[in-house]
């Protein structure tokens, strides 16, 4: 069984090591300072958050007191290309993150439903969305 933190392990750990090809290129996420403000800066950058959402009860308790919960959530990251660089760069770098998931469980973590959303245009970045909805069983 997972835990909620080898989830977020197992989720990081996939982006991490898509992204880390592009050393170059920022991926912030909540908790993370970056080195360099990305915003102020040319290359692509991605932000990446996890949303968990409501989990349900799949067993009775055992002798131990303890349930299995099934929790399921979903993997946000979204990329920014300056506008004016092309977008080819930005679907490259989506479907490099897509891979990272596509058809694979990680330690007890079940990856599926992955979406490649083009948002378009803001301010001065083109903006492309990776959301991978994940599964996982817990015991408590």
């Amino acid at each position: 069984m997972t835990t909620q933190q080898q989830a977020v392990d197992a989720l990081f750990g996939a982006f991490n090591t898509a992204w880390s090809v592009n050393a170059n290129y920022p991926a912030i996420w909540p908790g993370k300072t970056p080195e360099v403000e990305p915003i102020k800066q040319t290359n692509p950058w991605a932000f990446v958050n996890i949303v968990h959402e409501a989990g349900k009860q799949l067993s009775l308790a055992g002798a131990d007191g303890k349930k299995l919960w099934g929790r399921k959530g979903r993997f946000n990251c979204e990329i920014y290309i300056r506008i004016g660089s092309g977008t080819e760069e930005a679907y490259t770098l989506a479907r490099s993150v897509e891979l990272a998931f596509l058809g694979k469980t990680i330690d007890g973590v079940v990856f599926r439903s992955i979406q490649l959303k083009e948002m378009g245009n803001h301010g001065d970045w083109f903006l492309i969305c990776v959301f991978v909805q994940f599964e996982y069983d817990e015991v408590i």
